[in-house]
């Protein structure tokens, strides 16, 4: 794949006009949960839709249609989307589903993009299923964002018609993908275990340095893992495949792309990971409200910059250790170590999910209601569950 990455399409008015969408996201947000308003959302919800539609039309119509474009676009739009659900979560509980439904539909866009991209000699643009599924969203959301007393049934209805619009348009781009990646080479055997690989890596070294890092701050050792059992930090497994996946066409790119490219693609997944744990579970792992340049306390400048450095480390020195260290593991013992790390992965992440949602549960004084609620409740109390995420806090707690 030849991306083409130059400074001056940073700056085009189309990508412009993407960054002024990405700048209203947190206005978004403030107008309807701290302003109360809804028809102040509802302006910039439009606002935000115009100049979703701008875009496209400025950079075809005087061909200003770029990579970073393709990539930018999309990313506004689903982080647009996942603010607006965000905002009528506490009212309408069908929407919890409506964003789960965003969050597994973006992770799979993600994932088949790569390996479309893989076989691509470029970045492709929306379908028209795509952007169906966007207008449906849009107009869904600015309806029950402005018309506030709308009665529940007909709001179930339109959530339960936006659910629909993305399981088709994940279906159809599905469908597609999956055509013409079987058009080009395979994903074979050795890449896909060197991802789970990668991840396994990053999951146990950023537990390890997060606590080392606790001790050396605070003098005491205390839980940084992300799941129940494993000794592991997800977030850290979710960037090095990232970074991997991104990074790996821009081994022999100049630095300041690799900066930059690492720059964006760190904030948006820390934004994106940060922003689902507190809509999932309520809760926060890392908060930057007290560092400058922040967004929502999710992301700020400084670790944004550790980002891009970070991906130049890991394109010219990381990357080709991990290879050299993954090539010596012969490919039989790679299946067994890599399917019985998947299956123990699946279970402790079930399993850690729904013990914090019961325990979210016994904060609000709920009984349990099932003999599965009871085992969680003797197994995972509410004592293991603050050791184990010693660092999390509840949203309430945090203020921004």
């Amino acid at each position: 794949m030849n991306i083409k990455l130059k400074i001056k399409d940073f700056f085009s008015v189309p990508n412009l006009i993407s960054y002024l969408r990405l700048i209203l996201i947190p206005f978004i947000v403030w107008a309807y949960c701290e302003k109360g308003s809804g028809l102040l959302t509802a302006i910039l919800v439009a606002l935000s839709g115009f100049t979703d539609v701008l875009d496209g039309k400025i950079a075809r119509r005087f061909n200003m249609v770029t990579d970073i474009g393709k990539v930018l676009d999309p990313i506004a739009d689903k982080l647009t989307q996942a603010a607006m659900m965000y905002c009528l979560l506490t009212k309408y509980e069908l929407m919890l589903s409506a964003f789960i439904v965003l969050i597994v539909k973006e992770i799979f866009m993600a994932v088949t993009a790569i390996m479309e991209t893989k076989y691509s000699a470029k970045i492709n643009s929306a379908l028209w299923y795509g952007k169906a599924c966007t207008a449906i969203l849009y107009a869904v959301m600015l309806i029950l964002l402005f018309f506030t007393n709308i009665p529940l049934w007909l709001a179930n209805t339109l959530i339960v018609i936006s659910i629909a619009a993305m399981l088709i348009s994940t279906v159809l781009y599905g469908i597609h993908r999956i055509r013409r990646i079987k058009n080009g080479e395979k994903m074979n055997k050795k890449t896909f275990y060197k991802y789970v690989y990668i991840f396994l890596i990053c999951c146990v070294v950023g537990f390890a340095v997060e606590t080392l890092w606790c001790l050396i701050k605070n003098g005491y050792i205390e839980s940084r893992k992300s799941l129940v059992y494993g000794p592991l930090s997800v977030a850290y497994g979710m960037g090095g495949v990232l970074l991997t996946a991104v990074l790996s066409k821009f081994k022999s790119s100049s630095l300041w792309k690799i900066f930059l490219i690492s720059f964006a693609v760190g904030t948006v997944a820390e934004y994106i990971c940060s922003l689902g744990q507190e809509i999932v579970f309520g809760s926060v792992a890392w908060d930057y409200s007290h560092l400058p340049l922040n967004i929502n306390g999710r992301v700020c400048l400084l670790y944004s910059l550790f980002w891009g450095v970070l991906g130049i480390a890991w394109v010219k020195l990381i990357m080709p250790l991990t290879d050299k260290l993954i090539s010596f593991v012969p490919m039989k013992l790679s299946c067994v170590l890599v399917w019985a790390f998947i299956a123990f992965f699946v279970f402790d992440a079930g399993l850690s999910a729904v013990a914090a949602l019961r325990w979210n549960e016994r904060k609000e004084g709920l009984e349990p209601s099932n003999r599965i609620e009871v085992f969680l409740d003797e197994h995972f109390p509410d004592e293991r569950m603050k050791k184990i995420y010693a660092n999390s806090r509840d949203v309430d707690e945090i203020e921004r």
